[in-house]
């Protein structure tokens, strides 16, 4: 499974549901490989069973806010359960509408995810283990930027040098 391929499905996915969810143009402005800083509030969902890997989905706190205040038709005025849970049912949306093209991407083998994990904070890394190859797409939307950060390591990129 090739990560350009697999990011740009996921691009395409995430474009489609912020306009059905939220009526939100998001389009991309740029993209990059190994990109370590994230925004206040990220929603992960790792791959399991065969693909290893992960997906996630990070937001400034104005952006998740704004987000998941149109989700629940109702103002969020700070971070919250109901925000922390919002965030991590985006990243679910996006993981599961993508879910049929990434396991066409992996030679017809079906994919699996695990439930969302949220991380709320400033100034946070997340590392991923060597050979662990990531692209991440830079949106801009209405509501602000956020990224979306796919992470594959298989069996195609097992020894092969990471790009900076």
């Amino acid at each position: 499974m090739q990560i350009e391929e697999s990011l740009q499905s996921i691009v395409q996915t995430t474009s489609k549901l912020f306009w059905k969810l939220f009526y939100l143009q998001a389009s991309v402005k740029r993209f990059s490989y190994n990109f370590r800083k994230l925004h206040e509030i990220s929603g992960i969902i790792d791959f399991i069973d065969g693909v290893q890997g992960s997906l996630t989905i990070s937001f400034p706190e104005k952006t998740a806010l704004e987000l998941v205040g149109r989700l629940c038709k109702k103002p969020c005025l700070e971070v919250n359960a109901t925000v922390i849970d919002g965030i991590g049912e985006i990243a679910n949306l996006i993981c599961g509408n993508s879910k049929a093209e990434l396991s066409k991407k992996n030679h017809g083998n079906p994919i699996q995810f695990s439930i969302p994990h949220v991380i709320i904070g400033r100034n946070y890394l997340i590392s991923h283990p060597r050979g662990v190859q990531s692209m991440a797409a830079h949106f801009e939307s209405d509501f602000g930027k956020f990224l979306v950060e796919l992470s594959l390591k298989t069996k195609e990129w097992i020894g092969h040098k990471e790009r900076e």
